[in-house]
């Protein structure tokens, strides 16, 4: 199985914009190569908004969340 092809590296391509905004992205997983965490882009400012594991992380790549399950 080839796990990192969801994977989009931020320089080729940035995250799609929350619905109704805009600036932000929509809320996406976050990665600097060696963490993950969940959070946004402001566009205005290039920042990446959520809880990162360092202060001194800077996004590599991207990748948009699974859908929420429906219950059946």
């Amino acid at each position: 199985m080839e796990k990192n092809k969801d994977w989009v590296n931020i320089r080729s391509k940035t995250p799609p914009m929350e619905e109704g905004t805009m600036s932000y992205s929509c809320d996406v997983l976050l990665t600097d190569g060696k963490d993950m965490w969940v959070g946004f882009i402001d566009f205005d400012n290039g920042e990446c908004v959520g809880y990162k594991p360092k202060r001194s992380s800077i996004v590599t790549h991207w990748m948009l969340l699974p859908e929420i399950p429906k219950e059946e």
